[in-house]
């Protein structure tokens, strides 16, 4: 149950936009069943200052959900997720982000904070926390159709200073790719530890960011051993991160072909999509316990083993009403038939393509 005072209009409003979000996005696995909201009113007695005054608050009762993200990513050694954890995050973070944006809103505050685990299933993730999202496209009746939303020529800063994208950092209007961008920032953060910011203020860090989207980020994920900004990421995160930087408020991301590159990631490192996440693990016994360092080491080098298979393509996604009146990426993401690809070979060459088509627009 969530609450706040309706003294503030502005409270008032954030508890309602929250509401017809999460009623709007119940068909979506990644959200917690919605239950009521209303408000009540509480008549104070015996506090000084209030005596006798009658409050009124705003209330949402939603299903009750576990752990939240950060609280797990905290409580792992040397604050790392396991390469198959992070990848399968990726996969359902980017689902939970694809329902809220077909509902017209976009979160502007993703993090690990707001995810969070099911609390009798913990291998469901949900997004949680809309009470800075901002709706991007309305319906117009009169046309029977959506209608986008202007920029603001200047936006307020809304966010989490660590996952916020540049454009935030700029006071530009949040679209859909500025999500994204958080969800990265968290991917990354999940894997190598730490982002290269952490600890540093707000102007510090905008700058490092700008430094990055100006470079070639796939290179960058390719030299990541030497350059240990983002250690141990898939370089498919730099061509993702790539072709984030090539789009505008206005553009619909290419989701289909995003989860297609978490995919190929995946299935390169022989990651079992249907294992359970790490926390979801039962905890090891004795005997596991007693396992030599040899023995884990002959685990780890399995886990690692790359797969030579292809992912099977997710078929391209059907035009929403929404495109109609908005134009396409400024470089959309290639998506040629990757059902076909079935050898490593093959699905080198896809990534090769979807990079030269980003390199493109750079």
């Amino acid at each position: 149950m969530k609450v706040e005072s309706r003294d503030l209009d502005h409270n008032d409003q954030l508890l309602r936009v929250e509401a017809t979000i999460l009623k709007r996005m119940q068909h979506s696995e990644h959200v917690p069943v919605f239950i009521a909201a209303g408000n009540f009113q509480l008549l104070f007695l015996n506090l000084k200052l209030a005596a006798g005054r009658t409050a009124i608050f705003n209330f949402i009762l939603m299903e009750l959900l576990g752990k939240s993200l950060s609280e797990l990513h905290k409580a792992t050694p040397h604050r790392q997720f396991t390469i198959a954890t992070v990848l399968k995050v990726a996969l359902q973070a980017l689902s939970a982000l694809r329902d809220l944006h077909s509902v017209y809103f976009v979160h502007r505050d993703v993090k690990p904070g707001n995810f969070a685990t099911g609390l009798k299933n913990v291998n469901v993730l949900y997004i949680l926390d809309f009470g800075l999202s901002r709706q991007f496209a309305t319906f117009d009746p009169g046309m029977k159709a959506l209608k986008l939303r202007k920029p603001r020529p200047r936006a307020s800063f809304r966010g989490t200073v660590a996952y916020c994208s540049i454009n935030v950092h700029k006071h530009l209007e949040q679209g859909r790719h500025d999500d994204l961008w958080s969800m990265m920032y968290m991917l990354i953060e999940f894997i190598a530890g730490r982002l290269p910011w952490k600890g540093l203020d707000r102007k510090e860090i905008a700058v490092i960011k700008q430094t990055i989207s100006k470079k070639k980020l796939q290179r960058q994920f390719e030299l990541t051993k030497s350059l240990n900004k983002f250690k141990g990421c898939p370089k498919q995160f730099g061509i993702i991160l790539e072709y984030l930087s090539t789009l505008r408020y206005f553009h619909r991301p290419d989701y289909e072909q995003i989860e297609n590159l978490f995919v190929i990631a995946i299935q390169r490192r022989n990651i079992d999509r249907k294992a359970p996440f790490e926390w979801g693990l039962p905890k090891p016994t004795e005997n596991a316990a007693k396992k030599t360092d040899g023995e884990h080491e002959n685990e780890a080098e399995k886990l690692n083993k790359p797969e030579g298979g292809a992912p099977t393509a997710v078929a391209a996604a059907s035009a929403e009403a929404l495109n109609a009146s908005a134009p396409q990426a400024a470089t959309a993401i290639s998506a040629p038939a990757m059902a076909a690809a079935t050898t490593k070979s093959e699905a080198a060459a896809q990534e090769n393509r979807i990079q030269a088509t980003t390199q493109c627009a750079s």
